[in-house]
């Protein structure tokens, strides 16, 4: 039987090949790892990115759009709200905080950058789950969902073990991912070393 997993395996990218785009307001640089177009092709539904704040300065705002955010890299981060209980903070790298696009945010930097890996879905289209991961774990992964997967730090050991399409291995080096798309399948990773960081991000059609 030919193994769908081993003839179409996912998708697979580097950071340090993704060309960085400057923000509007010159206050960041984002790379672009995943962008799912809207049906009419006219906007996006879901995008995926990694993001190095390096001024102060307001956050882009979206409506319709709920966004997730992990912490990478940097001593910490606020995004300030005008209003109470609007404000985002992140206390320390792995830090995972959700937050509506519609919200005026300022981004207040505690040091010098801060590097965020964002995720932003259209509320209406898509929800969107993002875990940071330090320990070895699993998951299952849906025939409806796109998977995107990235070792920030250190390198980790990944199996597929497909419903019905066989099994595959891909070892990560820091810095690289991939995406996954509509594959039903089991999804295992193992560090091999301490204080790697594995960002997982699920995007299913709502």
């Amino acid at each position: 039987m030919t193994s769908d997993l081993l003839d179409h395996p996912p998708r697979t990218f580097s950071l340090a090949k993704i060309a960085p785009q400057r923000w509007r307001n010159g206050g960041g640089l984002t790379r672009e790892i995943l962008v799912l177009p809207c049906a009419d092709g006219r906007d996006w539904d879901c995008r995926v990115s990694v993001a190095d704040i390096e001024h102060d300065g307001p956050f882009s705002t979206f409506d319709g759009i709920d966004r997730t955010a992990v912490l990478l890299e940097g001593p910490g981060l606020l995004l300030q709200g005008a209003a109470a209980g609007e404000s985002v903070r992140f206390e320390h790298v792995a830090a995972v905080n959700r937050f509506a696009g519609e919200t005026p945010l300022v981004a207040r930097l505690p040091g010098t950058s801060a590097r965020l890996f964002n995720v932003m879905h259209r509320r209406s289209a898509f929800v969107a789950q993002a875990d940071a991961h330090r320990a070895d774990g699993g998951k299952l992964l849906d025939r409806d969902c796109t998977t995107v997967v990235l070792a920030y730090a250190g390198r980790f050991d990944l199996s597929f073990e497909g419903e019905t399409d066989g099994r595959l291995a891909i070892t990560l080096s820091s810095g690289s991912g991939m995406v996954v798309f509509d594959r039903r399948a089991s999804l295992d990773w193992r560090p091999r070393q301490e204080n790697g960081l594995l960002i997982i991000v699920t995007l299913a059609r709502g």
